[in-house]
């Protein structure tokens, strides 16, 4: 109740004022839900693939449904949910084109053994592990 709660709250902050808005955003995100935008989805490199095994891993390793729909929400936009994309022109890449030290502290980071049926390559639960432990 107390997720519940919350998100409503943000909702309303967000602007959305009509209940029936807000009763299925709430739903969407508390069955899982991750709805990016549609200019996200007709991207080519968008990896529709991966949406509910990060969504699932993210919710596995203790996060909530709104915690990790959020997530969701950044990684689409800074990688498309490509662990592999590389920054146009600049250093930046991965889920959540880290930069310079960030992408050497992820790129090393090996404090969870890899999960044999994630779904998830190991680049991803790499990259994963260190956003969800190291943020």
């Amino acid at each position: 109740m107390k997720e519940k709660h919350a998100f409503i709250r943000t909702a309303v902050k967000n602007g959305l004022s009509n209940l029936d808005e807000i009763r299925e955003s709430y739903n969407s995100f508390a069955d899982g839900g991750f709805k990016p935008d549609s200019a996200t989805i007709n991207n080519p490199i968008y990896n529709a693939n991966a949406v509910n095994p990060i969504y699932d891993y993210m919710r596995d390793k203790g996060l909530t449904a709104i915690q990790a729909a959020a997530l969701m929400g950044n990684l689409a936009v800074e990688s498309y949910l490509n662990a592999d994309l590389k920054q146009i022109g600049g250093p930046a890449y991965g889920l959540i084109q880290a930069e310079a030290g960030r992408q050497k502290a992820m790129r090393s980071y090996n404090a969870v053994p890899y999960q044999f049926g994630s779904n998830l390559t190991p680049e991803e639960q790499q990259q994963l592990d260190y956003i969800i432990d190291k943020g």
